[in-house]
């Protein structure tokens, strides 16, 4: 359940950072890099990695904390859903 949330959170973020100039799919400006998010997403990573250390779920994790925490977009839009 915890990767399911750091990775909602993640999405989140990166859509977030995304340019959104004439998509209807990103977010609108006034979430533009939407730090708590980012923040959120951090929190739940470390989390899994002290409370689940040797779980595929940690190794994720630790893939993904770098850059969330270097504030650089991670690529992942594991949650991202278009509606057309």
């Amino acid at each position: 359940v915890l990767l399911t949330i750091a990775k909602g959170h993640e999405t989140d973020w990166n859509v977030s950072t995304c340019n959104s100039e004439g998509s209807d799919y990103m977010y609108d400006p006034a979430r533009r890099n939407d730090e708590s998010s980012r923040q959120r997403a951090i929190e739940v990573y470390e989390r899994i990695i002290v409370e689940y250390p040797d779980s595929p779920e940690a190794g994720i994790a630790k893939i993904r904390l770098p850059r969330l925490k270097l504030g650089i977009n991670t690529g992942t839009r594991d949650y991202m859903f278009i509606y057309d």
